[in-house]
């Protein structure tokens, strides 16, 4: 790996400490899962205008394809779920699949004692991979395995250090030999698609911290508006 990563990486900690010393995690995961949630719910209304049977991108990050969850957990049926039910589901309301996923996110956050900057390195990585392939990565299918893949390559540029997928799939799935396989493939998609460019400028890092603020004081002025619709 060139050392353009660890000079960004560098350079993204040290704005992060002068600029983000208060990085809420609980902001993060919430953020990040509502954006991914939004991007599902784009892809699922793209994919409702698309004839049956259509193919979706990059199935190496479907878990409905690798034939097993990426987490067995009790939303494991959810995002193995396919077919146009899935898809008016999400593209009905974002909440349900965000709210689900942030599960995930917080659990692999965790497991992995990582720090906050990371999942937001991971959305910009995700959405990059979004602007190569299109609308329709992001799905309900995907959007676990992709979080997964990021996740790993987010440690490895936050912390400037050899994140071993084995390691990581051990902590995540559990240590499933198809998994560790399939993660492997994931990254090198990845990387490929959007020409290895895992650096991430302290202004792009900043820009979505802030807007994933700006998502969560907006998530919470409508549920506001709501409970003020039901008491009056």
């Amino acid at each position: 790996m060139p050392n353009k990563p660890r000079m960004a990486a560098a350079d993204a900690r040290a704005a992060s400490k002068s600029m983000l010393s208060d990085i809420d995690p609980d902001v993060v995961i919430r953020g990040v899962s509502l954006a991914l949630g939004v991007h599902a719910r784009m892809s699922a209304e793209a994919r409702l205008d698309l004839p049956p049977g259509a193919p979706a991108p990059l199935p190496v990050f479907d878990e409905a394809s690798a034939g097993l969850p990426i987490m067995r957990d009790r939303d494991a049926t959810f995002f193995s779920a396919q077919g146009a039910v899935a898809d008016e589901e999400d593209a009905a309301d974002a909440r349900p699949l965000a709210d689900r996923l942030e599960r995930f996110v917080r659990r692999t956050y965790e497991r992995i004692c990582t720090e906050p900057e990371v999942p937001i390195i991971a959305l910009v990585l995700i959405e990059r991979l979004v602007r190569v392939v299109g609308v329709g990565l992001v799905r309900r299918q995907t959007v676990r395995p992709l979080v997964a893949t990021a996740f790993v390559l987010a440690c490895k540029v936050w912390f400037d250090d050899l994140t071993h997928i084995v390691d990581f799939c051990e902590i995540v799935a559990g240590g499933d030999r198809t998994w560790l396989k399939r993660l492997a493939r994931c990254e090198l998609e990845l990387l490929s698609r959007t020409g290895f460019d895992v650096t991430v400028r302290p202004r792009a890092f900043a820009t979505y911290y802030f807007a994933l603020l700006a998502s969560l004081r907006e998530e919470q002025e409508a549920a506001g508006a709501d409970g003020e619709g039901v008491g009056s």
